[in-house]
């Protein structure tokens, strides 16, 4: 199931809908713990997927900041 949100997640990413990726990121960090692992593997994917949401999240964070910096300085 979070392999399909993360999916979605990059979509919204590569359309530049930053704000709908950002929320995508962050409820795939919601459902991790309530995630039953079963070996090492698995948490080992649990940690790299944490890593992924985290990085994209503060790329979403990058680029809002930077369009909402263009928009004042249009104003």
């Amino acid at each position: 199931q979070l392999t399909g949100m993360l999916r979605e997640a990059y979509r919204t990413m590569t359309k530049g809908k930053f704000s709908e990726a950002s929320d995508s990121f962050k409820e795939i960090l919601l459902h991790i713990p309530l995630l039953v692992l079963h070996n090492q593997a698995e948490e080992h994917d649990v940690f790299s997927l944490i890593r992924i949401c985290y990085n994209y999240i503060l790329a979403t964070k990058c680029e809002l900041s930077k369009k909402n910096a263009q928009v004042l300085a249009l104003s």
